[in-house]
């Protein structure tokens, strides 16, 4: 696999990271109605960043982007992502407190 090519997949990892990031905070939003706008909030600004994200995607095709190929850890990348979609699940699911939210919200923006 090309350079290029690797960083096309990372780049489409991060941005799905991103989206399932603000799918989680939508769940917590309808969890948590007291604090629904924060939630919102950041659930909205995950979607920003998945894309500005995606807008390297094309400047990385025509190669006028690229970055270090040691970078970001696809294998991290995924690991978390499964992470995110099992919080999400979870969170679906199970009651869960504040606290733990706010703490595996915390554990995932430092994450990557």
């Amino acid at each position: 696999m090309s350079l290029k090519e690797v960083q096309i997949e990372i780049i489409e990892l991060l941005a799905k990271h991103e989206r399932a990031l603000s799918q989680l905070y939508k769940e917590y939003a309808k969890k948590f109605l007291d604090g629904k706008d924060f939630w919102s909030k950041l659930s909205a600004e995950e979607i920003g960043h998945a894309n500005w994200i995606l807008k390297l995607h094309s400047k990385i095709k025509e190669g006028s982007v690229y970055f270090k190929e040691d970078r970001f850890n696809k294998e991290a990348i995924k690991t978390s992502l499964r992470y995110l979609n099992n919080q999400l699940s979870k969170a679906q699911m199970q009651e869960m407190s504040l606290m733990k939210a706010l703490s595996i919200a915390r554990d995932l923006e430092n994450g990557l």
